[in-house]
């Protein structure tokens, strides 16, 4: 999710140059690059702390706000194409 994030991203930063480019480059890619850093270092810290309760019996894991549940089971099957 991240990396399609950033990629969009960048494709507004880069479409934003417009004249500017080179000159607005550095300043533009830089406050990109500090957003990145910045939403990817809470990523992680929420993501080290997901699990800490998830050894206790039952502890409510939580993801994205909404209680984790376990997919069903269910059988999927891929006919081949015939053309």
């Amino acid at each position: 999710m991240h990396a399609i994030r950033d990629a969009l991203n960048l494709g507004k930063v880069i479409r934003d140059f417009g004249d500017s480019y080179p000159d607005g480059a550095q300043s533009a890619l830089e406050s990109y690059h500090h957003e990145i850093l910045e939403r990817g270092g809470r990523a992680v810290l929420l993501s080290r702390n997901a699990f800490t309760h998830s050894q206790e019996r039952d502890a409510i894991i939580m993801a994205w706000g909404s209680e984790a549940t376990s997919l069903p089971e269910e059988k999927i099957v891929l006919d081949h194409y015939k053309p």
